[in-house]
């Protein structure tokens, strides 16, 4: 097979000894070779150094880099100045992806020259994690094929509740992050939420393939499980207030576009509810009078929104008929 495409994969790691041997180990493993593949240690205080070490000497294609503790978004935005490779993949440092996923992308990309390659994933509990009352994320989607634009496909996906911001599930083309200037927003969590967003409304041709090439953990102690409801609603606020900032100002092509958007903007504020409700105390007065306002102009986002919001016990109760 023709192996010109080169990948970039960006491995931030952050005191995941315990699994970063299996995620390292999916990478190197791979069947297709043409792969660069960047480690960037964050900070780590456990023995993840000697976890990469053991790599180093074996396989020249790793870059190592050690800095101190900046975070998630600093860590691959770092990465993305660091990347060569004609393609950029994020990793997780505590999941893993199939021995195929490569092979498979640079087949696709040789067939059409995509933008962006999106895919599935599966998850899995850790087991330390197995007998916690938590449900497994499905990450399954239809498979939606390629589209001209991305936030035609963006819109397809919100339709169907499987438009997921994960940065695992896709590779981009390198240039795409200089053309528009991507980077993820630094000192908060969940930045994939808004970081995806924009990064698929800038792209042109992409395509969607329904395999579950990534495999994500689920475990305590992850940013995911993570029970940091002030820093959730800290990067869920900061999001909101960006989505609406793009609605604001973006050329939509259609209604539909636009009505997608909206309903995505919608899943972040019923997000930022969702805090209110577990700890009134998460939000500052300035931060209820600006989200009140944003409520006002969203029209509380629609009758639904308004009973999320304020009527949660009614909201639920004809949720719950809904379903039947």
């Amino acid at each position: 097979m023709d192996e010109s495409i080169k990948f970039t994969i960006i491995i931030p790691v952050f005191n995941t000894q315990k699994y970063l041997y299996q995620c390292i180990e999916s990478v190197v493993n791979q069947k297709y070779k043409n792969l660069e593949i960047i480690i960037i240690n964050d900070g780590s205080t456990d023995g993840s150094e000697m976890v990469i070490n053991s790599f180093l000497e074996k396989y020249p294609n790793i870059t190592y880099v050690k800095q101190n503790n900046h975070g998630l978004a600093y860590t691959r935005n770092k990465g993305i100045g660091l990347a060569t490779g004609d393609y950029i993949y994020f990793m997780d440092s505590d999941d893993y992806i199939s021995l195929d996923l490569f092979y498979d992308l640079a087949q696709v990309i040789n067939d059409n020259k995509y933008e962006a390659i999106l895919f599935d994933a599966k998850s899995f509990f850790d087991t330390e994690f197995k007998n916690k009352k938590t449900n497994l994320t499905n990450y399954s989607r239809h498979n939606y094929g390629d589209y001209r634009r991305g936030i035609e496909l963006f819109s397809a996906q919100m339709k169907n509740n499987e438009f997921y911001s994960s940065a695992c599930l896709y590779v981009v083309r390198r240039d795409v992050f200089e053309k528009n200037n991507l980077k993820f927003i630094e000192g908060i969590l969940h930045e994939d939420e808004l970081f995806t967003v924009k990064l698929i409304i800038s792209l042109g041709k992409v395509i969607h393939i329904n395999k579950p090439y990534f495999k994500r953990r689920i475990r305590s102690g992850s940013i995911m499980t993570s029970g940091k409801l002030r820093g959730k609603f800290e990067g869920y606020f900061i999001t909101l207030k960006e989505l609406i900032e793009i609605y604001t100002n973006f050329n939509f092509m259609n209604k539909f576009d636009r009505l997608m958007f909206k309903k995505k903007i919608k899943d972040i504020y019923r997000q930022l509810i969702k805090l209110i409700h577990s700890d009134d105390t998460v939000i500052t007065h300035n931060e209820s009078k600006e989200l009140k306002k944003i409520e006002k102009q969203f029209h509380y986002f629609g009758v639904s929104g308004f009973l999320f919001a304020y009527l949660k016990p009614v909201y639920d109760f004809l949720n719950k008929l809904q379903k039947r």
